[in-house]
């Protein structure tokens, strides 16, 4: 073969593969948003660096359900909106008078904006709650909206109270201020540092081929019945007394700086619903009777949660049922729980 067929098979291969590229990048920067089926990942490549880009609206689809093309998909319309400094907006307040930190349970993954844990909470309590579970906790404590409020409550799923989820998620208590958002890049100066995954029409081709694949060997073995998806975890004795002690020495740390310090851990999906050791299934009944005993205030989610929890299929549902999140109807209980407690110190 010459050079010449070498260069004519070259551009037969690579100009179809560029054309395409070019095509979903150019598309991209029109319609961002449907390219995105989880609204964390449109923050993280754009809204948290480009002004003006701090809203979604968008079918959001549950975490646990993307690796299928048309099974368990149960996509839902959500609307989240952010601030300027990247936190996720609940009720509009000059000053709020609690601040609820955590993680994407609270933060509302796949929740609107009035669905969410702190805007329920809000509701209930008709006062202002700043939601800041995009930050560590003593950064969201820095917040300038959160100078004034007397009460901080740290929300956090059981599999991640460990040594080291907590301490990933409490932060350093003697950094400065900073914002989760940056809002100093246009969209063009921004692409070269989101995946081309995320746009090029060919590797998003490929991971619908092999979703559709995959679904059409579940339909072939007969595997096709709705399943309810939880995320398996173990938690380990040997973590106890140290996530304890951290836990502890939070609450006495924002206790003296004045304000209000509430521990609440989120039962996991598994803790209701699935199968797991004996320790790590009465890990939180025996985790929030020690802390109380140390004196740290504990919102107790697990009676009202198994109280309210439906059939693994059954609708409304604390959880949803392929995801890991609580849904809605699970946050609204929690945020009722929360409410009691703080009305009722003694609770």
């Amino acid at each position: 073969m010459n050079p010449k067929r070498y260069l004519i098979l070259l551009f037969s291969l690579v100009v179809p593969f560029m054309a395409l590229h070019l095509a979903g990048m150019f598309w991209y920067l029109s319609d961002p948003l449907s390219f995105y089926r989880r609204e964390w990942e449109y923050f993280l490549d754009i809204g948290d660096f480009v002004p003006g880009h701090h809203h979604w609206l968008g079918n959001h689809t549950p975490d646990m359900a993307q690796a299928h093309y048309w099974l368990y998909q149960d996509p839902r319309v959500v609307e989240v909106t952010t601030a300027e400094d990247g936190e996720r907006i609940s009720e509009p307040a000059e000053r709020y008078e609690i601040v609820v930190a955590g993680d994407s349970q609270i933060y509302g993954s796949g929740f609107n904006n009035d669905e969410t844990f702190p805007w329920r909470l809000g509701e209930i309590l008709g006062r202002p709650v700043l939601n800041v579970a995009r930050s560590d906790v003593y950064n969201g404590l820095k917040n300038p909206k959160a100078h004034d409020a007397g009460i901080v409550i740290f929300g956090r799923t059981e599999r991640l109270i460990t040594p080291r989820g907590l301490r990933d998620k409490l932060g350093e208590e003697d950094m400065p201020f900073y914002a989760k958002a940056r809002n100093d890049q246009t969209f063009l100066q921004r692409l070269p540092g989101i995946p081309p995954r995320r746009y090029s029409l060919i590797p998003i081709a490929w991971a619908r081929l092999e979703s559709i694949i995959r679904d059409a060997r579940l339909e072939w073995k007969g595997e096709t019945e709705r399943p309810y998806i939880f995320m398996s975890h173990v938690m380990h004795p040997a973590e106890f007394d140290e996530t304890v002690e951290i836990i502890v020495d939070a609450s006495q740390k924002v206790e003296r700086t004045g304000k209000r310090f509430l521990f609440m851990p989120i039962p996991a999906k598994q803790t209701l619903y699935g199968k797991s050791d004996p320790y790590t299934r009465d890990f939180l009944k025996k985790l929030v009777p020690v802390l109380r005993a140390r004196g740290v205030e504990v919102i107790d989610l697990l009676p009202a949660l198994e109280a309210a929890k439906g059939r693994p299929n059954g609708t409304p549902d604390v959880y949803q049922p392929y995801d890991t999140h609580w849904s809605p109807y699970g946050a609204s209980i929690a945020a009722g729980v929360a409410a009691e407690v703080l009305n009722n110190p003694d609770r």
